[in-house]
């Protein structure tokens, strides 16, 4: 664990009407709201949190622990399995692993308000990124179910029968980025994986805006991406759901298949999601400044700890 921003800058930047602390660059210059959620589990403000005096080092989280959002905006936490007693993840690399879960919901949950602002919009237009150390090949989901790594509907049925206005699934050797249109309405997005992306620490994203549809996956080594038409605007109310990335429900399934289990080896260090009409950004542009600085970090750790880094492995 390092704070990246040590303890975290506090620089007063007018926001609108808003002043607020600045604690990640990701931030700065804007608007108030535009950014719903943003975590970064290397950062010791975000997790575990509290005073910065006598604040423990990161370990694995507990049930329903606060992961504290860098926008300052709403929290959100880490959601208790399904059955209390299926084993939760380890802290490891700056993030959390899944590899050791054998049940949903996994992954962070951000605040019950986060995805009300881009449903209330006229066009919904919003970005949500991930870093995530992908799985290896050999553990990549190989058939037709989801394993999902951002979700946001609680209740089983996925975008057939629930609001769930983006999914991010391994499927059938893909990456797969579903956009709910209706229910049982989507608009979907495919990326293959290359060597360099199995097994590797990945920027994940998905973006929708007046050009329409973006998805990409990028390592150090190789980028794959795909774009699509806007689509059809959402008819679901999706208002009140968390986004989480990894398995958002929370209604009992039984044990992860043997497929399921291998396929949940994967790390999530860091996400938000962000109001594009409210930021008016061009999503690829944050998206390019925000992959630098991130390797920066990585190269500043590896300096420290004799040319092997310890955060986003």
């Amino acid at each position: 664990m390092t704070d990246y921003i040590a303890p975290a800058i506090q620089i007063p930047v007018s926001t609108g009407s808003v002043s607020r602390p600045v604690r990640d660059p990701l931030l700065s210059g804007l608007p108030a709201g535009a950014c719903r959620f943003l975590f970064d589990l290397d950062f010791s403000w975000c997790y575990p949190g509290g005073a910065l005096t006598g604040r423990p080092p990161a370990s694995a989280p507990t049930n329903g622990q606060p992961i504290y959002d860098i926008a300052g905006r709403a929290d959100g936490y880490y959601p208790a399995p399904s059955s209390p007693l299926e084993p939760k993840p380890s802290y490891a690399g700056g993030g959390f692993d899944f590899s050791a879960c054998t049940r949903n919901p996994i992954g962070v949950k951000g605040p019950s308000d986060a995805w009300d602002t881009i449903h209330a919009a006229d066009t919904a237009h919003f970005l949500v990124c991930g870093y995530y150390r992908m799985p290896s090949q050999a553990d990549w989901k190989p058939s037709g179910g989801f394993q999902q790594m951002f979700s946001s509907a609680a209740a089983n049925g996925f975008y057939i029968s629930q609001p769930d206005p983006l999914i991010i699934t391994q499927i059938s050797g893909v990456l797969r980025a579903v956009r709910q249109r209706a229910l049982g309405s989507i608009d979907q997005l495919n990326l293959t994986p290359s060597t360099a992306h199995y097994g590797a620490m990945c920027q994940v994203a998905y973006w929708r805006n007046s050009d329409g549809q973006g998805f990409r996956m990028k390592s150090a080594d190789a980028e794959v991406s795909t774009t699509a038409p806007a689509g059809a605007e959402s008819t679901v109310d999706y208002a009140g759901i968390r986004p989480t990335w990894g398995d958002a429900r929370e209604a009992a399934n039984g044990p992860y298949s043997t497929e399921d289990a291998a396929a949940s080896n994967f790390r999530s260090y860091r996400g938000w999601l962000e109001d594009l009409t409210l930021s008016a950004r061009n999503p690829l542009a944050v998206l390019n400044a925000d992959w630098v600085r991130v390797q920066a970090r990585i190269a500043a750790s590896a300096a420290a700890n004799g040319g092997t880094a310890t955060i986003f492995v």
